[in-house]
């Protein structure tokens, strides 16, 4: 049988560092919103608009551009607006900052 694995506490975590971390994480925690982040990245040039992500759900519009701005709000994504259209991108340095402040 393998040995329990023990969580060490961090230091490098501050007390703002958690709360913003936890604010990031509930943002995550909706399984649409986890579907959308996979679409973006799969898109070509790693961008959409909500006409494109739209096919992919059973919600309505509105509904997903509120799930989009909880994902924005968090900084997850971040968007361009382009005439008419707004184009939403992964925030990667904002996503691999997430990864190495993950207990380990």
């Amino acid at each position: 049988m393998a040995a329990a694995k023990t969580v060490q506490p961090s230091a490098d975590l501050s007390e703002d560092d958690a709360v913003k971390l936890a604010a990031v994480l509930r943002a995550l925690a909706h399984p649409a919103r986890l579907q959308i982040l996979s679409l973006i990245n799969a898109a070509p040039g790693a961008e959409s608009n909500v006409s494109e992500l739209r096919p992919f759900f059973t919600m309505s519009q509105p509904a997903l551009s509120k799930h989009l701005a909880v994902l924005l709000d968090v900084q997850i994504v971040l968007c361009d607006k382009r005439r008419s259209w707004h184009w939403y991108r992964l925030n990667l340095p904002v996503i691999s900052e997430l990864v190495k402040q993950l207990p380990g």
